[in-house]
């Protein structure tokens, strides 16, 4: 083994005298870190880690001259050993750098065996080392990884050591026999040997007689159990276990083991002197005298809760995570980017294909679905890997255990931090019934639309009677109305009383016939006018109506109109009119023969809808003929009681229905009626 050569000192560099104005030079920050005392590499975060500072001691310690590896891929400067066939020195540090880079913490490694070469001039080859890594992020100011410090402990020689320890040990009569030069030689060695375990910080180690008692302590035992030596020499290794592990009977057994077997590891909870505990993994070594006699062991501890804490963390978000898979209601699988075969599936998987995942753990498409199926789904998946990102297949079917379904699936790769595929992630929604209800829908369109034809052809067909009834028909009435005028006016005296009852009879149905056309082309006309959506004040319409059926009857209504406060709403205001003057109109005509009528109009809010009433107290109806009160040319009371067409309610229902709203009314018979009619709130905010 080369030895390290020291690093001189350089030179203190004489300063002139400082003057009060003098402005301090900053530190020069490459040489003072190439001068720190402990082996540190900088590294970029990239494919490579490429080299971008060393100090001189990691440069001397590892036999390399820094202008030769910076700039340079740490794995090209610092290869495995080729003639090591199990070395995994640089798939163990690949793998700590990467966990940096992704966690953005702190990465302490294991002690790993990693040779290195030795220059030509000391006659090439490699050269077994042992070290102690930590790697560390040094992040920029939003957060991410900037330089990696990767900072070792050359081990070897403690390691060395530890090797030779039972064998040092052996020889310790044959030097005692030995010249003093020797004898002196082995108590350098063996103070050079303490020295080096009292100083190692990170490690506890210390020695253990025949029954489990502590004979020596090191200052990294010092800092991990929190003992002083003075404290803690000729208690027992028990002291450390916890409780339920002492019942047990743990200490015997870690010790029996490390007899039986002249080794033994072991990982579990220790506790330390202020009773807190700590992840440890304890290494006992049997030892033995140069006779054979067992006369102890040695116990190496380090305290790994940091890592522990990191796995089961880790443990405990894998553990949700699966419960997230578990639970989602869609298929949920993964695939292995090489060969396509599931990996993962979870619970809603299983049950829409109709396969237990244990079938279908290691199997691809191929081993479940028709080969024209597995075909399109291998090149859906190939795509998504060639691709690198997400594919969405709105539709496709597929065949199961319970028949064929339609599913709308979603698939992405999973990269490694190469960005090479390692998996395939799919999730499946089961869009079958959807797609029913779908065609459903457009079944209903297509008979909606076929409907709307119809209703069209016979909006056509009513503007055709209407053009009859104002063209056709009032030709011939308006003949019968002259002629019968003609009649009363130049031959009613020589008509006998009989005749004249029925010339007046003619008179009065021909007028009944001419209002009924008026009401008929009004009801048409309604469906075909368009709407002029504006803000409305109710009341002043309900106003406006009452006047126009006063001056339509000389002012002689008898009845007493009450107006209250009225809602404003959004409507079309002469329809709205139209609708007042049709309800108020009736209220006063079917109250007529009350002693006292009174008409109120008034209005409440309830579940989004503004309802205004119109209510009297007139002779009312018998709800069981409700069914005809809204139809065209329908009337519940008789021309000879109460005068009307039969058109006006219908107009009224007509025009609130096209304003989205609905009518309904409330009587008994001698007890007045109430009509109602219903606008939704909503269309005060379009």
């Amino acid at each position: 083994m080369s030895k390290i050569k020291a690093i001189k000192p350089k030179k203190a560099i004489k300063k002139p005298a400082r003057k009060k104005s003098t402005i301090l030079e900053s530190p020069d920050f490459q040489s003072l870190f190439e001068s720190v005392p402990d082996l540190y590499l900088i590294l970029l975060p990239d494919k490579n880690f490429t080299i971008t500072a060393v100090s001189d001691v990691y440069a001397a310690t590892t036999l390399t001259k820094r202008d030769e590896i910076v700039g340079k891929g740490l794995f090209e400067v610092f290869p495995d050993n080729p003639n090591d066939l199990d070395a995994d020195g640089v798939s163990n540090l690949r793998a700590s750098l990467n966990r940096v880079i992704k966690l953005k913490k702190a990465d302490a490694m294991a002690p790993q065996k990693y040779d290195i070469r030795k220059p030509e001039s000391e006659g090439g080859g490699w050269e077994a080392r042992y070290w102690d890594p930590l790697n560390s992020p040094l992040l920029d100011k939003n957060g991410n990884v900037k330089y990696i410090i990767h900072r070792v402990k050359d081990i070897t020689e403690m390691i060395r050591l530890a090797e030779r320890e039972s064998e040092q040990l052996k020889y310790t009569k044959a030097l005692e026999a030995s010249e003093r030069e020797n004898i002196q030689k082995l108590k350098l060695s063996e103070e050079r040997f303490r020295h080096l375990t009292q100083s190692i910080k990170d490690y506890a180690i210390f020695m253990i007689d025949v029954n489990g008692i502590i004979i020596s302590w090191n200052k990294g035992a010092e800092r991990i159990k929190g003992y002083q030596a003075n404290e803690i020499i000729g208690k027992p290794t028990s002291i450390f276990y916890l409780e339920k592990d002492r019942n047990e009977g743990k200490p015997k057994e870690h010790l029996e083991l490390a007899l039986k077997n002249g080794r033994h590891e072991v990982e579990g909870w220790r506790m330390r002197k202020d009773r807190s505990i700590f992840w440890a993994d304890v290494v006992y070594t049997s030892i033995y005298d140069d006779a054979g006699n067992h006369t102890g062991f040695s116990e190496i501890t380090r305290d790994l809760t940091f890592q522990k804490r990191a796995e089961e963390e880790i443990m405990r978000s894998n553990d949700f995570l699966n419960s997230v898979l578990e639970n989602i209601p869609n298929m949920v699988f993964v695939k292995d980017a090489k060969y396509l075969r599931f990996v993962r599936f979870n619970k809603a998987g299983e049950q829409l294909i109709g396969t237990s995942r244990k079938h279908l753990i290691g199997k691809n498409d191929y081993d479940f679905f028709p080969k024209e199926q597995a075909d399109h789904f291998t090149a859906k998946d190939r795509l998504v890997l060639e691709m690198g990102s997400l594919v969405d297949i709105p539709e496709e079917l597929i065949d199961t255990q319970n028949g064929q379904r339609w599913l709308h699936t979603r698939k992405i790769p999973i990269n490694d931090a190469n960005g090479t595929p390692l998996y395939l992630l799919g999730v499946s929604e089961d869009i079958t019934e959807r797609r029913i209800v779908d065609e459903q829908i457009r079944q209903l369109n297509r008979e909606l639309s076929q409907s709307i034809m119809q209703h069209e052809l016979a909006n056509k067909e009513l503007e055709s009677f209407s053009y009859s009834v104002s063209h056709d028909l009032r030709a011939p009435l308006r003949a019968i109305r002259g002629y019968t005028k003609i009649l009363m006016e130049d031959y009613a005296a020589s008509l006998e009383a009989d005749a004249q009852n029925m010339m007046n009879a003619v008179t009065e149905n021909a007028e009944r016939m001419s209002q009924l056309i008026d009401d008929l082309l009004a009801f048409s006309r309604m469906g075909k006018k368009e709407m002029n959506i504006c803000d409305v004040n109710m009341k002043i319409i309900a106003h406006e109506a009452v006047n126009g059926i006063k001056a339509a009857n000389g002012n002689s209504i008898k009845a007493k109109i009450t107006i209250h406060e009225l809602l404003p709403t959004k409507a079309d205001s002469s329809l709205m009119g139209n609708v007042f003057t049709n309800l108020i109109s009736n209220a006063i005509k079917y109250s007529s023969k009350s002693s006292a009528p009174e008409v109120e109009v008034n209005s409440f809010h309830k579940d989004g809808e503004n309802i205004y009433y119109v209510k009297d107290n007139g002779v009312g109806f018998d709800m069981k003929y409700y069914d005809k009160l809204y139809g065209v040319f329908q009337r519940l009371h008789s021309n000879a009681e109460f005068e009307g067409t039969g058109v006006g309610l219908a107009l009224v229902k007509r025009i609130i229905t096209r304003h989205g709203g609905r009518v309904w009314a409330e009587a008994e018979p001698d007890k007045g009626a109430t009509f109602y009619i219903a606008l939704h709130t909503s269309n005060n905010n379009s």
